[in-house]
């Protein structure tokens, strides 16, 4: 607690006055907190994603050496990479636990696939979200934000 103790006058009357620090500390501290709670959060919840280009792509369907997919309101679209050859993999999936199934499955092959995930504008971004975290848990390791 910080005091001041000074005479008033000429009749020598002293004046103490107490200031009380602890709640002015209390919130700076609070405040110092709140702010590297939130600095913290925000590295923590950011997703690690590599964008491919900014602006349309150029690259046709036929060349492509990736795996595409594209999150749409009635499925999901799946572009296979040329390199698996001539298997039967679906083209549209209705949810993404058949289509991790079947990447579990060339990831056992040892197929690397790098991958891009994208949605249509009518798909929420927390399906996109999604999206990621079942192919990162599938076991891609390569996998790309599409932003066309």
């Amino acid at each position: 607690m910080a005091g001041v103790s000074t005479e008033q006058g000429s009749n020598g009357n002293k004046l103490d006055v107490a200031l009380n620090l602890v709640p002015f500390i209390d919130l700076l501290s609070t405040l110092v907190l709140f702010l590297l709670l939130t600095v913290v959060w925000v590295q923590i919840a950011a997703v690690q994603a590599s964008v491919d280009s900014k602006g349309k792509s150029t690259v046709s369907n036929a060349d492509q050496s990736k795996l595409v997919i594209t999150l749409k309101p009635e499925g999901i679209d799946v572009s296979w990479p040329s390199t698996l050859g001539k298997r039967a993999l679906p083209r549209q999936v209705k949810n993404l636990e058949l289509l991790t199934g079947t990447l579990q499955k060339l990831l056992q092959e040892g197929q690397v696939l790098p991958a891009s995930v994208g949605g249509d504008d009518r798909v929420e971004y927390g399906a996109v979200i999604q999206a990621l975290d079942y192919l990162k848990a599938a076991g891609l390791t390569n996998v790309a934000l599409n932003t066309d």
